[in-house]
């Protein structure tokens, strides 16, 4: 089972993707976070269950958020996990209603967002996510 970070300030993108991913029978616990900070905070500080697990752990996150935006939690995020010199067992999705082609530019500049998903999820958004995400773990 996939496991899975959700970091989106919007209760019903992350309802829906809760639904979404639940129905496919691949996905297992997701972890939600209403912010970029949130995410930094419990990810480097506290332990939950999916961050320990072999499996890499799949995060969704949101650009335009209060506070740090996706982008900038992206980057501190890249920042903290170089320091600490844990390995990188994650894959990293944008995950928004930003049709933005800056904003989609920017995305690609990352070397760590491995693709870019338009709000709301839909069915073929699962698809999308598991075709990447075996191809992460196969690499």
């Amino acid at each position: 089972m996939i496991p899975v970070a959700i970091v989106d300030d919007g209760e019903a993108d992350r309802y829906l993707v809760k639904r979404r991913l639940a129905r496919s029978g691949k996905f297992g616990e997701l972890i939600e976070f209403v912010s970029g900070d949130r995410f930094l905070e419990e990810f480097f500080d506290g332990t939950p269950s999916a961050y320990s697990r072999s499996e890499p752990l799949l995060i969704l996150m949101d650009i335009n958020m209060p506070g740090r935006d996706g982008f900038e939690t992206i980057e501190e995020f890249s920042a903290r996990l170089a320091a600490s010199h844990r390995p990188d067992n994650t894959l990293i999705l944008m995950y928004t209603s930003s049709l933005n082609s800056k904003d989609q530019q920017r995305a690609r500049e990352f070397g760590v967002i491995k693709g870019y998903l338009e709000k709301p999820m839909r069915n073929n958004s699962v698809d999308f996510i598991l075709g990447l995400y075996n191809d992460h773990c196969a690499a």
